[in-house]
């Protein structure tokens, strides 16, 4: 049937197919996978041969490498997204999830409900934990994301926290393997020793000082 097409509609199915081969490949399909998924037909054998040449075409390998420069573009996550993630842990109210008996005792968490709200990606963790004694008995233990942790977070991405003061230890370093960071710590230490050490020197430095 392909063929009765007019040229023009020919060469656009042609390469619809050729595009939809290579989503499969990047999707994870095997080539013989992805010919058959885009519209390809023929035993494995055929479909083999027909895959391995599809691979090396100009359009197949233009748009794959298109599909995986975008992939790496959305999967790291941009500073407004962490930003939101992390806010939307300090702030989440588990009230509205939590499942109660007519007593009024808490039996537990309405996870159906999260999951439908979109919320589930703030439980951290999620544990089936077996009863002592009870055969087959078992309990959900379960842990949400650190507010306090995420409130860290968010304070370090805008900035609110003061610089942090790194101590850097360089006893027995060659000077080679030194950072400047480091060295020029050690060179302040070498310099506050001699100083304590002697006592001209000592207040030479404070006369110094007290020029200035």
């Amino acid at each position: 049937m392909a063929n009765e097409l007019p040229g023009a509609e020919r060469t656009n199915a042609a390469r619809a197919r050729r595009l939809k081969f290579a989503h499969g490949l990047f999707e994870g399909r095997s080539q013989a996978e992805a010919a058959r998924s885009a519209g390809y037909k023929g035993s494995a054998k055929s479909l083999d041969s027909v895959a391995s040449r599809l691979t090396h075409h100009p359009e197949v390998c233009a748009e794959l490498e298109r599909l995986r420069a975008s992939h790496a573009a959305d999967a790291v996550a941009s500073r407004e997204e962490l930003l939101r993630r992390h806010t939307e842990a300090v702030r989440f109210d588990l009230g509205p999830y939590l499942l109660f008996d007519e007593q009024g005792r808490c039996l537990g968490l309405d996870v159906k409900r999260m999951l439908e709200d979109g919320k589930t990606h703030l439980i951290q963790s999620l544990d089936a934990v077996g009863l002592p004694g009870k055969m087959g008995a078992h309990k959900i233990r379960l842990k949400l994301e650190d507010r306090q942790g995420a409130a860290d977070r968010i304070a370090r991405l805008m900035g609110y926290n003061a610089p942090e003061k790194h101590h850097h230890e360089v006893k027995d370093r060659p000077v080679e393997e030194m950072s400047e960071v480091e060295l020029e710590a050690a060179l302040r230490e070498s310099c506050l020793a001699q100083i304590r050490k002697d006592p001209e020197l000592r207040k030479a430095v404070l006369r110094l000082l007290h020029e200035q």
